[in-house]
């Protein structure tokens, strides 16, 4: 029956090969693929493909069973288009007169999410198939065709950064930081490559700005303690100044607390590792 079903969708796809077709091949091969139906959901979702779909899913899934890096790219560029789509929809609604419709949000927010996922994804296997050096290619090549993407942006800098290229991660990271100032794994990223550079002083103004930009995040604290040795009073200072502004930082007063105890400050220590404690017990 599916091998009928198939064939008929085939029929009716080369007769018409509209848009809506595409995307009954591609719900089609989803279904499949669900069901564990592996070489149905290949010819249903290679169909999808050839009749120029625009569900990621199809690339995404193709280039995965088929190990083709021309399909992953495929499916990076489809998911950075949809949500882009997605993005204009939800400004569109916001200026709106009409009421919001919650179960549209809520749609629209689980879609965000599998696309987000599936664009990471994509990335991985297409790094895992080629390379590092054709990896960069691709990744310039969909940069070349959505530059305004951060995202593709941001991969294009951890790469540099695996590749330890950190007068390139650092430009990047800067040049991102420009048109968006307030993008924490940018800024962080290009603390990073500053410290790498050895640029000890850019990178613990950098580090101190991703502090704000992403409070509760562990590893920054453990950058700025390793940019600011031979200086913890220095930093056990801002850190103390920090924690009178962010009263609720569980992470920040347990990175206080193990400081204060390197520098002999036991009373002060206990207080706020005490601190940390009541505000990781809150529901």
């Amino acid at each position: 029956m599916a091998t009928a079903l198939l064939a008929g969708l085939a029929c009716a796809g080369r007769a018409y090969a509209d848009p809506a077709q595409a995307e009954s091949y591609a719900r089609l091969g989803r279904l499949y693929a669900e069901q564990g139906r592996e070489q149905e959901a290949e010819a249903a979702l290679e169909q999808a493909r050839l009749l120029e779909s625009e569900e990621p899913f199809v690339y995404f899934w193709l280039g995965r069973r088929q190990s083709s890096p021309e399909r992953l790219v495929e499916a990076v560029g489809r998911a950075v288009r949809r949500r882009g789509l997605l993005d204009a929809a939800a400004m569109q609604a916001l200026s709106g007169a009409s009421k919001p419709d919650p179960d549209a949000a809520e749609e629209a927010g689980r879609l965000r999410l599998e696309l987000e996922g599936l664009f990471h994804e994509s990335l991985r296997l297409l790094r895992q198939l080629e390379g590092a050096t054709l990896y960069e290619r691709d990744l310039r090549r969909l940069i070349a065709w959505f530059p305004s993407n951060r995202e593709l942006k941001t991969a294009l800098g951890h790469h540099l950064a695996v590749e330890e290229r950190w007068e390139e991660a650092a430009g990047l990271w800067q040049g991102l930081l420009r048109a968006e100032p307030q993008i924490a794994e940018a800024q962080l990223g290009l603390a990073i490559a500053l410290e790498r550079l050895g640029r000890v002083e850019e990178a613990a103004l950098a580090f101190l700005r991703a502090v704000e930009l992403d409070p509760r995040n562990p590893a920054i604290y453990d950058s700025l303690v390793r940019v600011y040795a031979g200086r913890e009073p220095e930093l056990r200072t801002l850190l103390a100044d920090r924690a009178w502004r962010d009263t609720r930082n569980p992470v920040l007063f347990r990175r206080l607390a193990w400081l204060e105890e390197r520098l002999g400050l036991e009373q002060a220590a206990a207080g706020h590792q005490l601190r940390a404690e009541r505000l990781e017990a809150e529901p």
